[in-house]
């Protein structure tokens, strides 16, 4: 689909019209929806979209010339139905993923400035003594509702997913005592 502001007409995820329908059925997004100009709508909705667009995705482009990420062939599935994507198509989630960051924007244009979404800053103290650590927490640009409709299509490798702004926990299933018959104890005892 493609919007047209003034001259210029951009491929976008969704269209207007469905970006109206998806703010008219949502309590969170309404007001945000209403309170924005005709032009102000289509701009985030572009802007939703080159966000998308710079993920990587599971799966290959259906078509060398296509304009963006999306339509996809060889993506396994969607969180829904558990069936793999059909060649060419693109999937609801991309488009509501796309309809709800566009709609954040315009609540809070911040929610996609920022590089993490959080951190884990941790302070202890007592008198002139104090201790402190700070963790990054892996996060993105991406609010939880936008990830929820999107980290499913991530390709398989754990580092796409957590560059694209989603958490992950476990291990890896090694460790670092696997070769401890390794080391020798040298010194008194």
């Amino acid at each position: 689909m493609t919007v047209t502001i003034g001259a210029d007409t951009f491929d976008v995820y969704g269209s207007s019209a469905g970006l109206a329908t998806y703010a008219n059925g949502s309590a969170t997004w309404y007001a945000t929806y209403a309170a924005a100009t005709a032009d102000g709508l289509k701009r985030a909705l572009v802007e939703a979209t080159r966000l998308i667009n710079r993920q990587r995705w599971d799966g290959t482009l259906t078509s060398d010339s296509q304009a963006l990420a999306w339509p996809r062939d060889g993506v396994t599935a969607t969180p829904a139905s558990g069936i793999a994507v059909t060649d060419g198509v693109t999937p609801d989630e991309i488009v509501q993923a796309a309809y709800e960051l566009a709609l954040a924007m315009l609540a809070k244009p911040a929610v996609v400035s920022g590089s993490s979404a959080g951190s884990n800053v941790q302070s202890v103290g007592a008198g002139p003594t104090s201790v402190t650590f700070f963790s990054p927490t892996i996060g993105g640009r991406f609010p939880d509702r936008v990830m929820e409709l999107l980290s499913w299509a991530y390709g398989s490798d754990s580092s796409e997913l957590l560059a694209a702004g989603s958490y992950a926990s476990g291990t890896d299933g090694c460790s670092q005592f696997d070769d401890a018959d390794a080391y020798t104890r040298t010194g008194p005892g």
